[in-house]
């Protein structure tokens, strides 16, 4: 682990704090849009995963949601990451993909978990 230290995280209406190291961070934000998310993911002290999430926005009258999961494997990061479509079908926005594309240049348990997903 290279750069350790203590980090507070957000969820919704509590804050997780933990001893670890930001593996990467991803946004979705561009030029001109007014909503927006911003994803971090942590490696702690005791090698479990801190997945993070903001949904930002321009609008008046909204705020910042904050979202938070702890996670023991790389798998369980990827299956936090996962969104439906309106016909139930799973897929991981390009925000995940870069987020997780980054983490694996620091972890091996992202990198593997996210090339090679096991089928049943």
């Amino acid at each position: 682990m290279t750069e350790r230290r203590r980090y507070e995280v957000r969820d919704r209406d509590r804050t997780l704090v933990f001893d670890g190291e930001l593996l990467a961070t991803a946004t979705s934000h561009r030029a001109n849009v007014r909503r927006w998310i911003v994803l971090e993911l942590y490696r702690t002290s005791t090698d479990e995963f801190v997945l993070a999430g903001q949904g930002l926005s321009t609008l008046v009258g909204e705020t910042t949601r904050y979202w938070a999961h702890q996670c023991t494997t790389g798998e369980g990061v990827i299956e936090q990451l996962y969104m439906y479509d309106d016909n139930n079908t799973r897929y991981l926005t390009n925000v995940a993909r870069q987020l997780l594309r980054n983490a694996g240049e620091k972890d091996e348990n992202i990198r593997r978990a996210f090339s090679v997903e096991r089928i049943a």
